[in-house]
């Protein structure tokens, strides 16, 4: 092969071609051929090997949802007639599988009537194929089966990537308002359902208004991605991390109680201290604590956690903190029973 493709390669510079290029193949689909009769098997092994069909073949209904589950075929040819199980057993198992593992199945019976077809397709058979058949018929059909499929899988990646988009940010690449507050009512239920804690955590850049007007809304942009990438690398996988709206953040965390959450809120202020947000042909800008005498264009950062008990049906208090303070934390109990906890640290400037 090499040597084949090193000649013609030589020729096509030869004749005035100024570069070269292989198109690389695609791997041939996968038929599993599920028949008990060997002298069938191989005939229709033959017949789709000639249309460059990879093809394995199963001689039983068990060894067929082995390998479907194991190596996962573009299409299966199930004959209805095996001797371990019912043909359309085995089809009713390999249809339960998950829609995202679409296979399509033509099943190859000798019984031609009009029952045994309705079965076959009531049960999920997506073709049938009434024995004896000609060659033209298998490998039409096989390759019309195989289209389906091809449309299916580019459907499900499609639909994959518009419901990543529909609940991703896409500045940050965190998860977005709409999908924050779909799980928060789904985590806080949850909490209620089986008596586990849920904390939420609210982080807001203040002034930061004022980092764009100074600096020009790319900083401010950049600002926003490397404070997401900080928040990502501080909490679990578990937890949920979305951008509320603007320069503000919140973070779920699952099965937390107050004191684990003001723990997190801590690490990343202590990170946020330590963080420099660099610009382009200036010198870097390095965060610092500022006095409390701060002007309002000093841009600071708010953390507050809040902390709910499973047994209180109130929904976690997102109201803002006007406090501006050092790092500290405080403890309370609201009448509901909601047990809040405030990290109110101060952002430091962008010189």
């Amino acid at each position: 092969m090499q040597g084949w493709a090193s000649q013609v390669r030589a020729e096509a510079l030869t004749r005035g071609a100024h570069c070269w290029y292989i198109r690389p193949r695609l791997a041939a689909p996968r038929v599993l051929i599920v028949e008990d009769s060997r002298t069938q098997a191989e005939w229709l092994k033959q017949v789709l090997e000639r249309d460059g069909y990879e093809v394995k073949v199963a001689v039983d209904g068990r060894e067929a949802i082995r390998r479907v589950r194991l190596e996962s075929p573009d299409l299966v040819l199930l004959d209805l007639i095996l001797p371990d199980m019912d043909g359309l057993e085995v089809l009713r198992i390999l249809k339960a599988r998950p829609e995202e593992h679409f296979v399509p199945v033509i099943v190859l019976s000798v019984k031609a009537d009009l029952d045994s077809r309705v079965a076959g397709l009531r049960i999920g058979a997506d073709d049938f194929l009434a024995k004896p058949f000609a060659d033209a018929e298998i490998q039409a059909r096989a390759a019309a089966m195989l289209r389906i499929k091809n449309l299916q899988d580019q459907l499900r990646i499609t639909k994959g990537a518009l419901e990543k988009l529909s609940m991703t940010d896409g500045l940050t690449g965190l998860y977005n308002h709409r999908y924050f507050e779909q799980r928060l009512q789904e985590e806080f239920g949850r909490a209620q359902r089986y008596s586990d804690p849920v904390s939420l955590i609210m982080l807001d850049l203040d002034h930061f208004k004022a980092v764009n007007d100074r600096h020009g809304h790319p900083f401010g942009d950049r600002v926003l991605k490397e404070t997401a990438d900080l928040i990502s690398a501080s909490i679990r996988d578990p937890d949920i991390c979305a951008r509320y709206g603007g320069e503000e953040f919140s973070i779920i965390l699952p099965k937390t109680h107050l004191q684990g959450a003001l723990a997190v809120a801590e690490r990343f202020v202590r990170k946020m201290r330590e963080k420099t947000f660099r610009m382009e042909a200036t010198p870097p800008s390095r965060l610092a604590s500022p006095p409390r005498s701060a002007s309002p264009s000093t841009p600071r950062r708010t953390s507050r956690a809040h902390s709910c008990s499973s047994s209180s049906p109130t929904r976690p208090s997102t109201g803002r903190s006007e406090r501006d303070a050092t790092p500290s934390a405080s403890i309370r109990r609201s009448p509901t029973g909601m047990t809040s906890g405030r990290v109110d640290c101060a952002f430091p400037g962008l010189s």
